[in-house]
């Protein structure tokens, strides 16, 4: 069985204009749920400024026009070559290991059922 990747899915997490949902958060109505979270509310508020730090530290915020760049990257690639994932990681998440372990993980299962073809994106097909 032969196959080639023909879309690339892209999934958004968290860009710079993401994060400011902490500053308008609510406490819950329901106290008792509050206290299932235990300090984690008090934490919630300096989310914000931590991730600042943090893209600080790399380089500065994802401006979101390195998505739309990544994406016409991939676009323009021929098919059988463009990349099965792209990851635009500003905040170095270990995102990409993440992704090498889940493969490797994943590897031997689709081994035992015999797709194990559909893991690698053949080279040159159209």
């Amino acid at each position: 069985m032969t196959t080639s990747a023909y879309t690339v899915p892209v999934s958004n997490f968290h860009h710079e204009l993401g994060r400011y949902h902490f500053a308008h958060a609510h406490t819950p109505a329901n106290v008792s749920v509050v206290a299932q979270y235990g300090d984690l509310p008090r934490r919630a508020g300096s989310m914000g400024g931590r991730l600042e730090a943090i893209d600080a530290a790399h380089g500065g915020a994802l401006d979101v026009s390195a998505v739309g760049d990544a994406v016409r990257r991939a676009l323009d690639m021929p098919h059988g070559e463009r990349p099965a994932r792209i990851v635009v990681d500003a905040q170095q998440k270990g995102v990409e290991e993440l992704n090498a372990l889940h493969r490797a993980k994943q590897a031997p299962f689709f081994r035992e059922l015999g797709i194990e073809d559909l893991m690698v994106i053949p080279q040159g097909k159209r």
